[in-house]
């Protein structure tokens, strides 16, 4: 069960790929990280939503999607940068999405079907998949059924709900090794935009000299970082290094889209 972040405790997540078998290689990633920074938490919260570390006061450092980072969280948050990633969609700390469907046909076809969605707010899940398949700032001509996660995208393509979703290459690729039967019967049909990867982010509060400190101990911990995690160093990104995101979609903040 998630829970509540305890306020004051400082707090530290990596919980955006929420894969049983990556929580070991992030752990020992995090205990490299505090063996440099003592007043960093001992260890990562495994507990509490990763959407609910964001606004934490107490917040050292979380992960966060790119849209929102832009919109909802602009000003009230301080990015640190992003991983730069090994698998083939990377470039650096840049990557694509990679648009899976039911059937092997060009991805302009898919504007009018059904799209499986993990979160409006997603840049993966719903931002690069209209950009993909019916360009920038359009809308999407088909129906949309809401998952809440990648992993059920992928089931509701497999179940027959929906026809094309757009999955992070990230996520994609940790599904191929940990959880394959999750793309049995799917097809890679397209590509999102090449866009920032995930953001890593910390307290609207912390001084310069912490984040300077974080960028510093995350991007040396890159470098010994278990394999799996398909990190290969770190990439110091602020608010201007996220920013071309606004081209790509309508500049509302996650507070316009709920009213």
């Amino acid at each position: 069960m998630k829970t509540q972040a305890v306020p004051g405790q400082p707090l530290a997540s990596f919980a955006m790929y929420p894969f049983d078998g990556l929580n070991e290689a992030y752990d020992a990633f995090w205990a490299d990280v505090h063996r440099q920074l003592p007043w960093t938490p001992e260890r990562l919260d495994w507990t509490t939503d990763v959407h609910d570390t964001w606004l934490s006061a107490s917040l050292v450092v979380s992960q966060t999607c790119g849209w929102p980072l832009v919109t909802h969280l602009a000003s009230r948050v301080r990015p640190l940068g992003s991983f730069r990633m090994t698998h083939d969609l990377a470039e650096g700390s840049r990557y694509r999405t990679v648009i899976v469907a039911r059937e092997d046909r060009d991805v302009a076809e898919f504007s009018g079907e059904t799209a499986a969605v993990n979160s409006e707010i997603s840049l993966s899940g719903w931002i690069s998949l209209m950009v993909a398949v019916v360009g920038p700032g359009s809308s999407w001509g088909g129906k949309v059924v809401w998952t809440g996660a990648h992993v059920e995208s992928l089931r509701a393509l497999q179940r027959g709900d929906a026809m094309v979703a757009s999955i992070d290459s990230v996520s994609l690729q940790h599904i191929s090794r940990l959880r394959p039967e999750l793309l049995v019967g799917l097809h890679e049909v397209g590509y999102g935009p090449l866009v920032p990867g995930l953001p890593l982010i910390t307290s609207a509060g912390r001084s310069d000299e912490q984040v300077a400190d974080l960028r510093a101990a995350i991007a040396e911990a890159s470098t010994r970082a278990d394999p799996t995690l398909l990190i290969d160093g770190f990439d110091p990104l602020d608010d201007d290094g996220y920013a071309d995101l606004l081209e790509l979609g309508p500049e509302r903040s996650l507070d316009d889209q709920h009213d």
